[in-house]
């Protein structure tokens, strides 16, 4: 349909470019939240809490897998008599480095946090080093009297089934 008067032309030309214009206008706009959404830093604390979570439920299946690795090799070992109450010490202590470990899993992380400087780095480093060197001492205390109270067979077996890693934690094998 062809108009003829030039004035409604640009008039209907016009009302369609306001039309153009204003619905680019409202797509550029941001969009209005939804009643009940998150801001930016609710949505981190839910992550976080999330992460705990999770964190919390492999903590636990950790603590499982040990209870069960102490209780394999208490019956390898054949603990019995005088040995119980050393062993019972030495499984203690197991059980209190996994918990320590469980703990520093579960501490809570700053990700809006800048890196630290070197120097803080390094200071942390040392204070890992010294905390290791603190457990790696307890372990000792209670492996100490324990072992030394072991018959020569028992200790062949403990020193197949215990081994140290270079990280100074000491881990349970599954008999191989």
């Amino acid at each position: 349909m062809m108009l003829k008067f030039p004035s409604v032309r640009i008039a209907v030309l016009s009302f369609g470019l306001a039309v153009a214009l204003g619905a680019g206008a409202c797509a550029m706009a941001q969009p209005a939240a939804p009643p009940g959404a998150l801001t930016a830093q609710e949505r981190l604390t839910l992550r976080e809490e999330r992460r705990a979570e999770r964190q919390a439920v492999r903590n636990a299946e950790q603590m499982a897998r040990l209870e069960g690795r102490i209780a394999f090799l208490r019956s390898r070992l054949m603990i019995a008599g005088a040995q119980a109450p050393l062993w019972e010490a030495f499984a203690e202590v197991l059980r209190n480095e996994e918990v320590a470990r469980a703990q520093a899993r579960l501490a809570p992380r700053d990700p809006l946090a800048l890196p630290p400087s070197l120097p803080e780095r390094l200071e942390r480093r040392r204070a890992e080093l010294t905390a290791e060197n603190e457990r790696l001492q307890t372990v000792m205390n209670a492996l100490t009297p324990l072992y030394t109270a072991l018959s020569a067979e028992q200790r062949v077996i403990a020193d197949r089934l215990l081994r140290g890693d270079d990280d100074g934690e000491l881990r349970i094998r599954d008999g191989r």
